[in-house]
């Protein structure tokens, strides 16, 4: 009777034994999709500081399917969350603007000339910047108008710790930042930086574009899109040559084969 009882306890023991981490991220990765190819026609700003000519072009005529591991989509989950709540707080307090009805969409803003595209966060009205925890900065002159350039990013707590005047703030940052100044005709933009593992730490930091930035990209966008229309490849130095010393029609159907002997794989 007592070994039946051990035996059926033993049973419930192996039945609510804890599933281990390794096991959900196999069910995780077990769910993730590739996304599909589309051609990139405008250089976005999120990511322009980091993109490469030569890996533009390759991709303006050959795009590439691309795969998103489970926890590059949960690390950028959280922050679209968090910044979803934001916006959608500040809009209905009336302090993120354009005022619409129903949920906030975010801007879209481009630059034909450049190519250029994107989306900002909002315009805020500086009489209502204390109601991000920040008092308004001095830096901030009159002549600037009553709306201001709003820029949210969620960081990690590292991150966050170390982003504590402009200086700080990433490269990639103030490049997004001074190019889309230009676009909209702002002279600063109002980073609010927000911790992700504690979303209440919240700190503001006023940054005034650089034309450094402002001018590499449009250089950029000279050299990718004028390396396009003559279906030639940049090089790293910044000249041009005939892809890979090939016709066009050549490398398109050399990389069809390449890419279809990596999808047997």
């Amino acid at each position: 009777m007592f070994g039946d009882v051990f035996k059926e306890k033993e049973k419930i023991k192996r039945k609510l034994a804890p599933v281990t981490a390794a096991e959900i991220g196999r069910v995780l990765a077990s769910q993730e999709e590739t996304k599909p190819a589309f051609r990139k026609e405008n250089l976005w700003l999120s990511s322009i500081y980091y993109l490469t000519p030569v890996d533009f072009v390759l991709d303006y005529w050959r795009p590439v399917a691309r795969k998103q591991t489970w926890s590059m989509d949960l690390h950028c989950g959280i922050g679209d969350f968090v910044h979803q709540y934001i916006q959608e707080k500040l809009h209905s307090a009336g302090v993120l603007l354009p005022q619409t009805s129903g949920r906030y969409n975010e801007i879209r803003i481009s630059d034909p000339k450049y190519r250029f595209g994107g989306r900002i966060d909002g315009l805020i009205a500086k009489d209502y910047i204390k109601a991000l925890g920040a008092t308004t900065p001095k830096a901030i002159p009159d002549s600037f108008g009553d709306l201001l350039h709003l820029e949210i990013k969620t960081m990690t707590p590292d991150k966050f710790s170390e982003t504590k005047t402009a200086e700080d703030i990433s490269p990639a940052y103030k490049s997004q930042a001074s190019i889309t100044q230009r676009i909209i005709g702002k002279e600063g933009t109002l980073f609010l930086l927000v911790d992700k593992g504690t979303p209440t730490k919240m700190r503001t930091l006023w940054y005034q574009g650089e034309d450094i930035y402002w001018n590499a990209a449009v250089n950029l966008s000279k050299t990718v899109f004028s390396a396009i229309e003559n279906k030639t490849l940049p090089l790293v130095d910044g000249s041009e040559e005939e892809l890979l010393g090939m016709s066009f029609a050549q490398w398109l159907e050399e990389t069809e084969q390449q890419k279809q002997e990596w999808e047997k794989w």
